[in-house]
């Protein structure tokens, strides 16, 4: 037997029932005679199939023990549950007040439609930016740029393939103004460029008295605007989680995120005491993510989050940088994305996995199949 709530009900028209007081104030439904007042049904007809609980009405108001808290001076008011009548006009005895409550609480429009549809928030994906660890290979033509492109229009090719790019080149060179404005006029408005910090950071001076350098670069990339991604400092396979080496790290991360402009940072290890708890700590102390990096050749960090967005790069599963990713394996990868990003998390992801062609590839895969994820998981 069905259940429901009349339209238009405010907070203040929650009343008291149980079953035995509904019957006695209703005894024209349930009694012998048929409700040939009510036949027409014209006042009831959005009643019949489906009793719509008003939107607003929050968990606390359905909540049983409201309903036994009238005092006795209180003037009972309306009730603002109503049952259909059977055929016979007599209700059925055998549906309890918890049954009858599993049809509200499933409703569409009921109190567990309205806390699904607040924790869908709460566990809702943030924006996925996904792309290649570079774009100017003259090897990607005819496989990936079309036969006869010139390469000046490569990156406004490759926007309108992917959302977001990662630039090594400044990880060499520190990108002149006059390339960085021209990479922000050939790309979409909402393109996003994640850049690779100077070698001379993390490989050079090892973060030791790096102040002036970090200014340096931050400045020349910040010509690119709101189309300004994390910064990504990828350390050595020398770089250990030493005493002095955390100490840099600390004192590095303290003055690059001292002010609330500052750019988002990925640091990216490849030694496997850089895994531990304290260089952990330190990440999340900064809001600082920890770079989730697969090849064959350093060790795989876990999969966790240490800041508010996560950042994946792909180096290749058994030859580094020339090799291709299988259906299965970005299957799992798609996973992993999906479940980091629940609470609104920003995903970056990108395939330094160049060589043959395979990091276009490898990235319109992954985005299919997290996109596939995201439609099953609203329909």
């Amino acid at each position: 037997m069905r259940f429901g709530l009349i339209r238009n009900v405010s907070r203040h028209d929650v009343c008291t029932f149980s079953s035995a007081s509904f019957r006695r104030r209703n005894t024209r439904w349930h009694g012998t005679e048929p409700c040939s007042q009510h036949s027409s049904w014209s006042r009831y007809s959005d009643l019949q199939d489906a009793f719509l609980i008003k939107s607003r009405l929050r968990s606390r108001h359905l909540h049983p023990r409201l309903w036994s808290s009238r005092k006795p001076h209180q003037a009972r008011p309306r009730p603002i549950a109503v049952r259909p009548p059977t055929h016979t006009g007599i209700a059925s005895k055998s549906s309890s007040l918890r049954q009858q409550l599993h049809h509200i609480e499933t409703s569409p429009y009921g109190r567990m439609a309205w806390q699904q549809s607040n924790a869908k928030k709460r566990m809702q994906m943030g924006e996925v930016r996904i792309g290649t660890s570079g774009w100017n290979y003259r090897a990607w033509r005819g496989s990936f740029f079309p036969d006869g492109l010139p390469a000046k229009e490569w990156l406004t090719f490759y926007a309108n393939q992917f959302n977001s790019v990662e630039v090594n080149y400044s990880f060499y060179h520190l990108p002149s103004e006059r390339a960085c404005t021209a990479w922000y006029h050939q790309t979409p408005d909402d393109f996003i460029f994640a850049l690779k910090a100077s070698r001379y950071v993390t490989h050079i001076k090892h973060l030791v008295d790096v102040q002036r350098g970090w200014n340096m670069f931050v400045s020349r990339v910040s010509v690119l605007k709101h189309k300004l991604g994390p910064i990504l400092l990828q350390f050595p396979a020398t770089f250990a989680a030493t005493a002095d080496n955390t100490r840099h790290l600390n004192e590095f991360l303290k003055y690059a995120t001292k002010t609330a402009d500052s750019p988002r940072i990925a640091l990216e290890f490849r030694h496997e005491s850089c895994f531990d708890k304290q260089i952990l700590a330190t990440l999340r102390k900064y809001g600082v993510a920890r770079v989730i990096s697969h090849s064959n050749k350093y060790p795989v960090p876990g999969s966790l989050a240490t800041a508010d967005f996560i950042y994946f790069r792909f180096h290749g599963p058994r030859k580094m940088f020339a090799s291709s990713y299988t259906g299965v394996e970005l299957e799992q990868w798609a996973d992993k994305a999906i479940a980091l990003s629940r609470g609104n998390h920003p995903v970056y992801a990108y395939f330094n996995n160049d060589s043959g062609g395979h990091a276009p590839r490898n990235a319109r895969k992954l985005r299919r199949k997290i996109e596939s994820r995201q439609s099953e998981s609203t329909s």
